[in-house]
């Protein structure tokens, strides 16, 4: 949902700039511990929500010659324990880790964007892909939808309630149900956090998700879709602040 936060750095990252001789230049991708090591983090953790020493042990002398590997480890290891013991506290049964996730939708049938937009009759059916990372079912059957997340010390709580973060677990709920035919009253939603250097290391964070939000979710989906056909690209400078291309050749805030 990087549109939803600013459309220009949607465009940059993904579509790049085009230069005077043709080419096309995209900035450099931002370290993150999600890019270098996001399969393996969702691994480790399937392995403590199943209790799977050997699969952990095996997991970490694959990577022990890895310096950043080993890093990451120490910081996160501690706070995927306590996910582990939450989810067991809780008595939630795994179903299923790094779900695929792929629908059509087609925006001229979709009641909750012509309410309000007058599609053009031309826009053709897209396919929304994504992944959601762990899907659970509690003691009463209902399932559960959670997004995992890593950061340093903690998410403020301005940051837990932004658009770009509420939408996309709307999205994911909205595509899943539909998918496994799963009534939208029958499925909750939340995030868990993983803190590297915050003592507590661990934080649940489960949101409510209404008709409303769901439908603003995919409106926002439509203007992203708009928005990158009609090539316009607006600058949210709300956003600029802790932008890593702020002020560089990709990104001056005029």
């Amino acid at each position: 949902m990087t549109w939803v936060k600013c459309p220009w750095k949607r465009k940059v990252i993904y579509d790049g700039i085009e230069q005077e001789d043709g080419t096309v230049k995209r900035p450099p991708h931002q370290e993150s511990i999600h890019l270098n090591f996001g399969k393996i983090i969702h691994e480790l953790v399937g392995f403590k929500l199943q209790n799977n020493v050997e699969g952990t042990k095996q997991l970490l002398l694959e990577h022990q010659n890895n310096k950043k590997f080993i890093e990451m480890y120490e910081d996160i290891g501690d706070g995927a324990d306590k996910l582990a013991e939450y989810v067991k506290k809780k008595e939630w049964k795994l179903i299923e880790t790094e779900l695929p996730i792929s629908s059509t939708i087609n925006f001229k049938e979709m009641e909750q964007v012509t309410k309000r937009y007058k599609v053009d009759k031309n826009i053709l059916p897209v396919t929304f892909n994504g992944y959601i990372d762990f899907i659970f079912e509690d003691k009463t059957g209902k399932h559960i939808i959670i997004d995992l997340k890593v950061c340093g010390w903690y998410y403020t709580k301005q940051i837990k309630e932004q658009c770009s973060m509420q939408y996309q677990i709307a999205l994911y709920k909205h595509f899943y149900a539909s998918e496994k035919n799963v009534p939208l009253d029958n499925v909750s939603q939340g995030f868990f956090f993983i803190l590297k250097k915050n003592r507590t290391k661990f934080e649940p964070y489960m949101i409510t998700c209404t008709n409303y939000k769901i439908r603003n979710a995919l409106i926002e989906l439509y203007k992203c879709y708009f928005s990158i056909l009609g090539k316009t690209f607006f600058k949210d400078q709300s956003h600029c602040q802790w932008c890593y291309l702020r002020n560089t050749e990709f990104c001056t805030k005029t």
